[in-house]
């Protein structure tokens, strides 16, 4: 989709008129010397392969590079003692971009991602090389020779205020070079977060699963580059970026100029977006419209009181259908999902594959369809208008009634430790599921022995959404604690005591408080296309996610948001064993907050004594469970006295007891031996007078949900 300037023929040797010093990245400590690590990305390995590599900041400051800089040239080492094969290449043909990641987001460069995406480089309008490079064959010395030099096309001048992201893509055909490139151990740099720069690369382009990532590694480049200020710098850099790759007819087009001048402020923007040569627009960030369908073509020329600069590429593609979908259980079939088209513009075709198999599986606007296994399936809509552009998109479903899944890529967090993961969860099923277990994806540094890798992970809900209870920790009620032995960047299983969600709308947060302060959860930034929320959905769950932050829930630290966690949730549709579960805290009174949940494991079960206890309520005074078996509207008993206390249950039965000396009411419900009892659902919550509570005197306990069992 980029336009190539002519490319020039690359030797490896110093760049013609370079007065700086290349500057080492990674830095630090021992990051540059021999033999720390090496990998094989980008050169030294299969065809189509890119690579990402990441470097912050803090490797530019380290060493009082602290003001901007143009970048001219990178060139790659290549491993220490090794020796290059006669039958070594010797040349290869590669695109090689520049761009940034966001420094106020700690960590957003070690997100895995479900697709090699362009995330942070789509925008931008033309690759900074894309040609031949000339290689060198490695001799087996220690430090070894250079492998590589490249002169960029297009300076990027780099402001070391953000990660610097650089991206090399092998164009299709290439041999295999046998030559490893130099690479360092994050352990021994110097950045304060422990890790300055991280690897991700693929093979299996484009819209590949399968990604390798490691943040474990720093690749040796040596970037070069000249003043950008200063008595040395030289004219303008022009540079802009774009938003969305596609935009609708009629649609506003916004452009953003990063160009930079050494010498002083910038004279002059021309923007040309139609190729016509005639000057659109003379601001620096201009808003155009879009009139008409195809591929914009973007001109930007700036001056200074110097000289002038003009860089051009293509631009967003303008058509006059976006796809987008949704999807839910069939009312009408069941077992099977029901799609709507939620398309942006006037599509007048709709291809849909629900299986991945390149095939076309219905042209109907809104299908259903029933998946032939219990598995995971990804979905793809593409939509055609009148423009004759088609546009995509894809969602991953999960046709298992038994494992609520989100996409499992691998990833690297790994400082600070304790995390708290945050999605919503609606309950689809109108028996309601019962969760027992959960797989996690943990991770931790090499070396730390087998008895420092404990973890204790804990499960909150409550019934109203993450983003309006993530920073109320009172709003959220436990439902399920377990403590586990960490695998190293591999699914755990978490067993966890039974807990029964209703059917209805949750918020969950998954805490993980590790015993050693690098064992840490992983999880993912979505997409641009993604928007700010991902969806991932069975037959009987949905989860929208997400949301971390760094911190348990009652100690939260930096909370970052999108994100979506990475992990699998074990559920069965109603129970065999049944079970009640608290969802929503009640309210405060003189001895806290009084809790109600089932006692010794006694759960509701036909032909058997269920038993509920409210706990930490006022000694020897008077406590009511109350039931219901409807839905309920939630009162807001503050009109009579009990301010900030919900009563969130129909009442239908009232029990009474006297709480004991330790502050305890112990409830028996007998259940009769009823084969069609199981499965009926009912909703129970504690009120316990409290005389110094508050006006009327008395307080609630949290609210939750059963289900009886056989």
């Amino acid at each position: 989709m980029y336009s190539v300037f002519p490319a020039c023929l690359l030797l490896c040797t110093s760049l013609a008129g370079q007065q700086t010093q290349p500057i080492p990245i990674p830095f630090g400590l021992n990051a540059n010397t021999e033999g720390n690590a090496s990998v094989a990305a980008p050169w030294a390995s299969a065809d189509k392969l890119r690579s990402q590599d990441t470097y912050d900041e803090d490797n530019f400051l380290a060493q009082g590079h602290n003001v901007p800089i143009k970048i001219v040239g990178l060139r790659w080492r290549a491993d220490g003692g090794t020796v290059g094969p006669a039958t070594m290449p010797g040349s290869i043909d590669a695109t090689i971009s520049l761009g940034l990641t966001s420094s106020d987001a700690f960590g957003d460069f070690r997100d895995p991602q479900r697709e090699f995406d362009d995330r942070y480089l789509f925008g931008i309008p033309t690759p900074h090389f894309s040609g031949t490079i000339q290689l060198n064959v490695p001799t087996g010395a220690t430090p070894n020779s250079m492998l590589c030099e490249v002169t960029l096309d297009h300076p990027f001048v780099y402001n070391p205020n953000s990660r610097l992201l650089i991206d090399v893509q092998r164009h299709p055909g290439q041999p295999d070079v046998f030559a490893l490139r130099d690479a360092a151990n994050p352990q021994q740099l110097s950045s304060p977060d422990g890790i300055s720069s991280s690897h991700r690369s693929s093979a299996d382009l484009p819209g590949t699963t399968s990604v390798s990532q490691w943040s474990d590694v720093g690749p040796y480049v040596e970037v070069l580059w000249e003043p950008a200020v200063g008595p040395f710098a030289t004219g303008p850099v022009s540079d802009f970026t774009f938003g969305n790759r596609f935009i609708l007819v009629g649609d506003s087009l916004e452009l953003a100029s990063r160009s930079f001048s050494p010498n002083g402020p910038i004279t002059s923007y021309e923007w040309d977006v139609d190729a016509d040569g005639v000057t659109d627009s003379t601001v620096s960030n201009p808003t155009l419209f879009a009139s008409s369908c195809g591929t914009t073509w973007i001109q930007l020329e700036v001056a200074d009181s110097v000289g002038t600069d003009t860089v051009a590429g293509p631009g967003p593609t303008v058509v006059d259908a976006i796809a987008g979908f949704e999807f839910e259980p069939s009312v009408s079939t069941p077992g099977a999902f029901q799609f709507t088209d939620t398309s942006r513009g006037t599509p007048t075709s709709w291809e849909w594959d629900f299986d991945s198999d390149g095939v076309i599986d219905s042209t109907a606007q809104n299908p259903a369809w029933a998946p032939p296994a219990a598995q995971e399936y990804f979905v793809t809509l593409t939509v055609t208008g009148s423009c004759g552009t088609p546009t995509s998109s894809t969602e991953m479903i999960n046709a298992s009634r038994s494992v609520l899944s989100t996409i499992p890529v691998l990833g690297w967090f790994w400082n600070p430790a304790d995390d708290t993961q945050y999605f919503d969860l609606e309950v689809l099923e109108p028996s309601g599921v019962t969760v027992d277990k959960l797989d996690v994806h943990l991770t931790y540094p090499t070396g730390i022995p087998l008895n420092l890798r404990e973890v204790d992970i804990e499960v909150f809900v409550n019934t109203s959404t993450f983003d309006e209870t993530h920073s109320e920790a009172a709003r959220w009620v436990s439902v399920a604690t377990a403590r586990i032995l960490a695998e190293r960047n591999e699914w755990t299983t978490v067993d966890l005591p039974d807990f029964f969600l209703a059917q209805g709308n949750y918020a969950m947060a998954i805490e993980l408080d590790s015993l050693h302060p690098q064992v840490a959860s992983v999880f993912s930034r979505p997409t641009p296309e993604d928007g700010l929320r991902r969806v991932f959905q069975t037959l009987d769950l949905r989860m929208s996610t997400g949301a971390t932050h760094y911190g348990t829930l009652d100690a939260p630290g930096v909370y970052f948001d999108p994100r979506f966690w990475h992990g699998r949730i074990h559920y069965e549709v109603g129970t065999t064993n049944g079970a009640f579960t608290p969802f929503e805290p009640g309210c405060a009174g003189t001895t806290g907050q009084p809790t109600l949940q089932t006692w010794m494991g006694a759960t509701p079960r036909i032909g058997q004594t269920t038993m509920l206890a409210i706990e930490s309520a006022p000694t020897l005074e008077n406590a009511f469970l109350m039931i219901g078996f409807s839905p309920f509207a939630p009162v807001d008993l503050g009109l009579i006295g009990m301010p900030d206390c919900i009563l969130r249950t129909e009442i239908v039965v009232t029990l009474n007891q006297i709480t004991d000396p330790l502050g305890m009411a112990l409830f028996s419900i007998p259940i009769p031996n009823l084969a069609g009892s199981v499965g009926a659902t009912f909703t129970a919550q504690g009120l316990v007078v409290d005389p110094g509570a508050n006006a009327l005197g008395a307080t609630l306990t949290a609210s939750g949900a059963g289900i009886i069992g056989s």
